[in-house]
């Protein structure tokens, strides 16, 4: 089995302010990373 973690942190390891935060601010390069990675 083989096992990929990929998110976007901000330096000092947040993912979002709250639980329910939406995370908007990857940029274009994270977005396209994520895409040839999951497919």
């Amino acid at each position: 089995m083989k096992v990929t973690l990929l998110m976007a942190v901000t330096l000092d390891g947040r993912i979002g302010k709250t639980a329910d935060h939406f995370v908007n601010w990857a940029g274009k390069e994270d977005r396209k990373l994520f895409v040839e990675v999951t497919k």
